[in-house]
């Protein structure tokens, strides 16, 4: 039996078998085999890969296993176990086999068996997983504390041809340096009670006294409160009426008294 698949599941007692009862009268000939070749096989729930044999002489099959990875759980088995004989033979090649192991007898866990009628019958199994050696690559570090004063340059320089060959971080522009804390925000509404000049004194303070400044400054306008004439004829509004005389021209005769 031979099965190519990228995945092989057992659940639940699923079972391959290839099992024999009749002696095997070619010794140049093997035995019941079972191949697979999968990325994946997973067994669960009593499931079994068997090439078990029963009966005189009757020696127990093959089962060879190719698979990147093994998982077998919940008492799921894979045996070449012979009843009255010698027991076959499984080979495991795998990078990873998991929740089974070789034994020498069945128990209640997971098995890869190949038991015989006695111990001195015992049939072979060979698993195969890759040399990965998990310490390669590792960096070991050095047991000796680094002295940090030793790691950082002298930030004095003592001629003046160092302090010529100093680097320097020379501000070229605003670009993506966060706003000065003296300065209004970009795009927000300017607060004057918030900001002071370099006197300490608000800015709102300023605002007001140069309004009470600009408002000195300008003449107050008084309602007129007379007119007078001017020298050249004209009539003009004053806010202060003088005592103005008529003139004789403008007297407005008496008129004379009724004769009985």
């Amino acid at each position: 039996m031979t099965i190519n698949a990228d995945t092989i599941r057992l659940n639940n007692k699923a079972s391959l078998n290839a099992n024999t009862r009749s002696p095997n009268k070619d010794p140049n000939k093997e035995q019941a085999t079972i191949n697979l070749n999968t990325n994946a096989l997973i067994m669960r729930r009593n499931s079994n890969i068997t090439t078990n044999a029963t009966g005189a002489n009757v020696i127990g099959g093959n089962i060879n296993i190719n698979a990147d990875v093994l998982a077998a759980f919940e008492n799921s088995d894979i045996s070449a176990n012979s009843t009255d004989s010698r027991g076959g033979r499984v080979k495991i090649t795998s990078q990873g086999i998991f929740g089974t192991q070789a034994r020498s007898f069945p128990t209640p866990e997971s098995d890869i068996t190949a038991t015989g009628a006695n111990p001195s019958l015992s049939g072979t199994t060979e698993i195969n997983i890759p040399d990965i050696d998990p310490t390669k690559g590792i960096i070991e570090l050095p047991n000796e504390v680094v002295d940090a004063t030793t790691q950082l340059s002298q930030l004095c320089p003592r001629t003046p041809e160092e302090v010529a060959n100093m680097p320097r971080f020379i501000i070229t522009g605003r670009g993506s340096l966060p706003p000065s804390p003296l300065e209004p925000l970009t795009g927000t509404a300017r607060i004057p009670l918030a900001i002071l000049d370099d006197g300490g004194r608000r800015e709102g303070q300023e605002r007001q006294e140069r309004q009470e400044n600009r408002s000195s400054s300008t003449p107050q306008i008084i309602e007129a409160q007379g007119l007078v004439k001017t020298a050249d004829g004209g009539i003009a509004l004053v806010a202060i009426a003088a005592n103005a005389t008529p003139s004789a021209g403008n007297a407005v005769p008496k008129c004379p008294s009724d004769r009985s």
